[in-house]
């Protein structure tokens, strides 16, 4: 069996996505209760944070190992065969659960509107660190878990069933990392005090990786470097804040004990890495869709830290994975290999950084853009 560097593990479903067409008259796609209407082919793909972060990985040259549970059900053979089809072997560790039906999410995405999600979590409640556990942590260096907040097992009871995968993984030198995701407003993810949840589980996170909307909800509405403080505070070392099409925020923990206890991950520069806080923008591109933008600028930071690079630099190559995600409209077929990557990075891709307000932050010489004075 091929030994894997990287676990990624969590939510994953089918992601049904129907082309829709405006009417011929011009007027806007609208839902009519008894009437029929006509759309384009559908497009299956897989979506969550499994197969958009590791199949990410995969594409930039890591070895990651897929945990999520899919369902004996005519969905879960097409997850399975999509995530072969990314790579041989990347299926065999999808968990099959016989009580669920396999996740999905028909993606209604009218042109020129808003998209409307209608999601089934399926086999994914039945989600549990034991599904990490039991497969072990052999040679593995890093954990990343996404999407805690559709798995019900790792939102109740203050979070303590996450708290104690990553509280092994640590006691194997594995350096662990999170991905969040917005509750549904009527779900019982979102009734819970997400403020005690974070407060029992990031002590055991290394680095965490939310989006801005993400942190809003959970925290409350404030500055960015007051919100990174706030994770920094419950014992996080590096945080990653997403910001969608305006790129990427990083702050990282000033103690170096605290960078240190990453793990096999850990910065061998710890100067490279220590008291940093900027911003990256995104590089221009010809936008096609956003499905696992946020999934795949995770992966390029996650492969940085795997490769030992700069903060500055994984910054950078997480917003240029990002980049290249938006260049079609799924999550996969936009990316390219490290190699391939590192050499559009390093070509003169321009940053579109209009949006950055440059009476605070300066670009450095590491390409970045940090607080002036």
């Amino acid at each position: 069996m091929m030994n894997n560097d990287v676990i990624v593990a969590g939510y994953i479903c089918l992601d049904l996505l129907p082309e829709l067409y405006p009417a011929d008259n011009g007027t806007p796609f609208e839902y009519v209760p008894g009437k029929l209407l006509e759309v384009g082919g559908t497009r299956a793909a897989c979506g969550g944070a499994v197969p958009n972060t590791g199949l990410a990985l995969h594409k930039l040259g890591h070895r990651p190992r897929l945990l999520g549970r899919v369902g004996v059900d005519a969905f879960g053979n097409i997850v399975s065969a999509l995530v072969e089809g990314a790579g041989q072997g990347l299926s065999r560790s999808l968990i099959n659960d016989e009580q669920l039906y396999t996740a999905n999410t028909f993606i209604i995405s009218p042109p020129g509107q808003d998209r409307m999600f209608l999601a089934h979590a399926g086999a994914n409640r039945n989600f549990s660190s034991d599904d990490v556990l039991n497969a072990g942590f052999d040679d593995v260096r890093l954990l990343h878990f996404g999407y805690p907040p559709l798995l019900d097992h790792s939102f109740r009871d203050n979070g303590n069933d996450t708290k104690k995968m990553f509280q092994v993984a640590k006691s194997r030198n594995v350096t662990t990392s999170l991905d969040m995701c917005l509750p549904d407003p009527g779900a019982g993810s979102a009734k819970i005090d997400w403020n005690a949840w974070l407060d029992n589980v990031l002590p055991q996170v290394d680095v965490f990786l939310p989006s801005i909307d993400e942190l809003v909800f959970m925290l409350g509405n404030d500055k960015l470097s007051h919100l990174a403080d706030k994770l920094l505070q419950r014992g996080v070392a590096v945080v990653v804040i997403k910001l969608g099409s305006q790129g990427v925020y990083v702050k990282i923990t000033d103690n170096p004990k605290r960078l240190a206890q990453m793990g096999a991950c850990a910065p061998v520069h710890l100067e490279q890495w220590q008291n940093m806080e900027f911003m990256v923008p995104c590089f221009e591109a010809k936008v096609k869709g956003t499905t696992g933008a946020g999934d795949c600028t995770i992966a390029g930071f996650l492969s940085g830290l795997l490769r030992g690079m700069s903060a500055a630099d994984a910054g950078r190559f997480a917003c240029a994975v990002g980049s290249c995600n938006v260049e079609a409209p799924d999550a996969y077929s936009g990316l390219m290999d490290f190699d391939a990557t590192l050499k559009r990075l390093n070509s003169g891709w321009n940053m579109e950084d209009d949006c950055v307000d440059k009476k605070i932050w300066r670009k450095t010489n590491a390409g970045v853009y940090a607080r002036s004075g």
